[in-house]
């Protein structure tokens, strides 16, 4: 991958291989109002049962819509349960 016209015009420019890839990963320093803000709870129920809430919040206008957004949370393969709840805060 030539880096040069990202140095330049902060584009880059790849090609994909077959299949499901990562781009880029980045880290920001200073200020960046990401599109999204993502909130975290975990509840230890009992030994072998935590209650995870993960809460995703978009940081802007109501008039402006977000298509296609994927969350994926990883859980360890020896999970015996899990299930998905999705609410509508608005």
């Amino acid at each position: 991958m030539n880096t040069s016209e990202f140095d330049m015009n902060k584009t880059l420019k790849i090609s994909p291989p077959d299949g499901e890839f990562t781009v880029l990963n980045y880290r920001i320093n200073g200020d960046y109002l990401a599109p999204f803000r993502v909130f975290p709870f975990v509840e230890e129920i009992s030994a072998s049962k935590i209650d995870v809430t993960i809460k995703i919040r978009a940081c802007y206008e109501k008039e402006i819509y977000a298509s296609y957004v994927n969350v994926k949370i990883p859980i360890p393969q020896l999970t015996a349960n899990a299930y998905a709840a999705l609410s509508k805060n608005c």
